[in-house]
């Protein structure tokens, strides 16, 4: 939704500290007429990357897809 990668790092080293063992990631899906409807999309690179830095950072939490899975063909299984 317009965060920066410094903002996904920092969040992700937040919930380090915090001890979080369960962390959610959405994916925005821009859907027209809603406030965040003419967004550009997140690229499913992108979100890849999200993930890895996540994991590096969180290496035994559990990491969710929780929206924007429809971006793999396999819903996120991948991951």
């Amino acid at each position: 939704m317009g965060e920066s990668w410094q903002d996904r790092i920092s969040m992700a080293f937040s919930i380090a500290e915090l001890g979080i063992q369960s962390i959610p990631i959405n994916a925005l899906i821009p859907v027209k007429g809603t406030p965040f409807g003419d967004l550009e999309p997140i690229k499913k690179e992108d979100i890849l990357r999200t993930v890895a830095i996540f994991r590096y950072i969180n290496p035994t939490a559990d990491i969710r897809i929780a929206a924007g899975r429809s971006y793999f063909e396999d819903g996120g299984k991948e991951l």
